[in-house]
């Protein structure tokens, strides 16, 4: 039987395209950019990307055009010792669709909190006029900005925390002087004190390498908290990043001295999606109750998911042009009102001004490299299941490049749309950008609906902010199920019904899990693992198997033949030296980190062990079995 291939090549692209554009591109590059140096971080990137990145596609598509097979019939192909690494590949990808699902559930069932506003809190919770500081003739849930000299040094109780504390007007001002550090409630004091400097030592707050005078620019995150005296008033309070949140409500006026504080007051939806949505225990091994709404979610996901892959690159080929040019449409909609926004100058100044001195530090290239990895779906078997489908005459070198340059451009543009609304999110609150950034679940399911709140039109923007999410990861997730089902068909000539509904019931099955209360964990640790261990044991083992073993220059001769142009000795540099070295760095980098500390917050490393390293361990000798195993051709 002949082997079905792209009905065009414009719905390969895009499937590939999709299959690399997915969540990661919004609520993972912004924040790791934002982290490492900003700009610097973007040329690090684009660096890895043309040194890593796009030579990895190119390898992954015509291992699998060269040999018409998904991953473990391409690296049978190779050599017939390989075929259990093919398998691990898939195993790699399957366990990461199993989490996967689990995100686009929360976005399912968000995309009805948001049409609802569920998210919210009843007005007032928190609302006890015997916590107010002073009455007001703001609107509700209006901050205060900038703190009125009138209500600096007055006392307050937080309405949320029952913690006492004093009203300041802004963030401590720090100066570095003779080589010690001396705090002040107000940027008045510490330029007094520079006019005319402390005469002795009392003042002293902690040492600094600096001879010079000068008030910092920022306060240094290793004082913030620390108790202190003004040396000019004699004050005494502790350091602070940013000024006491007044917020109104009922013609009250509320304080609070933490961001996290004030947005619960405001009806934040952190402790809604934290303990109402996902109804996360304290503890790791700590299963809680079995999310029922969220099953409703669960099984739509799944029923999209192997929908799309019902007839394999049939189906495929026409979802594609809805599922990634949606949400390209949808990113344009949230740029454009993302800098309209007051105070989205600041954000977008946050995420992208660069520290260039930050290139000369290893941690940016590790970054780097392993966003490129992770975006790029480079190492999960997917892109060589969809090379496999190429027509004989093919561009394998140009379908790379268009890829790679489209998938980092849309994430380029996913850090535009979230820090421009970051930007006005802290402006709202009146606290510095730092202050409101977050990652992850943070960012979609957290900050970014307590940003839709305050948005006029807030129930429309956010719905259609989860459309998009969900729009983005669909792609991804039925292109990994679709690596496996593709393996899953070279190897035992089942049909297009019997193995989707085998492999997407299989992986439904291992996601129930996730639907408790201990499911973030579980979820946390299966990601973590899997991309740090999982992809780069792949990516690795390929670049040495096809490099030193079939011949790099071999390989890239296949691939020019199968291109549009020839590839220049630059790619059989990259697969024989780059990557390797880069690869081995970033797996010993993580098994340093892994040996001095357990993974996650919660320190357990029993549940690490369980849902991490025995994962890793168990994954090459199922695969052992699978290319052991008698297929339609033994």
């Amino acid at each position: 039987m002949a082997r079905e291939v792209w009905s065009s090549k414009t719905a390969f692209v895009l499937a590939a395209i999709g299959s690399a554009i997915g969540l990661g591109n919004i609520w993972r590059f912004p924040y790791i950019t934002y982290e490492n140096g900003g700009g610097a971080f973007l040329v690090a990137y684009f660096a890895c990307l043309f040194l890593a990145g796009i030579p990895l596609l190119m390898l992954e598509f015509g291992l699998g055009h060269k040999y018409a097979q998904a991953a473990p019939g391409a690296m049978k192909g190779v050599s017939k010792r390989l075929e259990f690494f093919g398998w691990f590949a898939v195993g790699v990808g399957f366990m990461i669709v199993c989490y996967y699902a689990i995100i686009m559930t929360w976005a399912v069932n968000y995309t009805y909190e948001a049409a609802t506003l569920g998210w919210e809190q009843e007005p007032g919770q928190h609302a006890d006029v015997a916590y107010a500081i002073t009455t007001t003739d703001l609107e509700d849930m209006k901050v205060l900005s900038p703190v009125p000299d009138s209500l600096v040094g007055r006392e307050f109780v937080s309405a949320i925390s029952n913690g006492a504390d004093v009203v300041v007007a802004g963030a401590t001002s720090i100066v570095d002087y003779r080589g010690e550090i001396y705090a002040f409630p107000t940027r008045e004091e510490a330029e007094r004190f520079v006019r005319s400097p402390c005469p002795d030592e009392t003042c002293l707050l902690s040492a600094s390498a600096r001879e010079d005078v000068s008030i910092l620019d920022r306060v240094p995150d290793d004082l913030l908290g620390v108790a202190y005296r003004s040396p000019i008033s004699g004050t005494a309070d502790r350091i602070r990043k940013y000024g006491t949140i007044l917020v109104a409500f009922g013609d009250h006026l509320y304080g609070f001295s933490s961001v996290d504080e004030a947005s619960e007051f405001m009806g934040s939806p952190g402790d809604f999606f934290y303990n109402d949505f996902l109804g996360l225990t304290s503890r790791a091994w700590d299963w809680g109750t079995f999310r029922w709404p969220l099953l409703i979610g669960f099984i739509i996901t799944w029923v999209w998911i192997v929908a799309s892959v019902w007839k394999g690159t049939k189906t495929v080929g026409k979802v594609v042009y809805f599922t990634v040019l949606i949400p390209w449409g949808l990113l344009l909609v949230f740029i454009i009102r993302g800098v309209t926004l007051p105070g989205a100058g600041a954000g977008l100044s946050f995420y992208l001004t660069p520290d260039w001195s930050r290139l000369g530090d290893a941690k940016l290239w590790l970054a780097a490299i392993s966003q490129v990895f992770y975006s790029l779906s480079v190492g999960f078997a997917i892109m060589i299941a969809y090379g496999s489908f190429l027509p004989k005459k093919t561009n394998i070198a140009g379908y790379a490049f268009i890829i790679g340059i489209a998938d980092a451009m849309t994430a380029f543009c996913g850090g535009l749309a979230v820090f421009s609304a970051l930007g006005y999110q802290a402006s709202r609150l009146a606290v510095p950008v730092s202050e409101v950034v977050k990652s992850g679940p943070g960012l979609a399911f957290v900050a970014y609906p307590h940003i839709i709140s305050g948005l006029p039109m807030a129930r429309l923007f956010g719905v259609l902010f989860f459309v998009m999410l969900l729009t983005l990861a669909v792609d991804s997730a039925f292109s990994l199920l679709e690596a496996a089902t593709a393996a899953v068909k070279d190897k035992w000539g089942w049909s297009h019904k019997r193995v989707n509904i085998t492999i997407g019931g299989l992986a439904f099955l291992l996601g129930l899990p996730m639907l408790t209360g201990a499911g973030l964990y579980i979820l946390d640790i299966v990601d973590h693992f899997m991309n740090s261990f999982g992809l780069t044991i792949v990516v690795l083992v390929e670049a040495i198997v096809i490099g030193w073993g079939v011949g790099a220059n071999r390989f890239r001769d296949y691939i020019s033949e199968h291109s549009s142009f020839r590839v220049g000795q630059w790619w059989s540099v990259c697969i024989r030296w780059i990557i390797p070295m880069g690869i081995v760095w970033m797996v010993l980098s993580e098994l340093r980190e892994r040996g001095s500390a357990p993974y996650g917050s919660f320190g357990l490393r029993n549940q690490e062990f369980v849902f991490g390293w025995l994962i890793i361990i168990l994954l090459p000798i199922i695969g052992d079995l699978l290319a052991n195993a008698r297929g339609r051709r033994s």
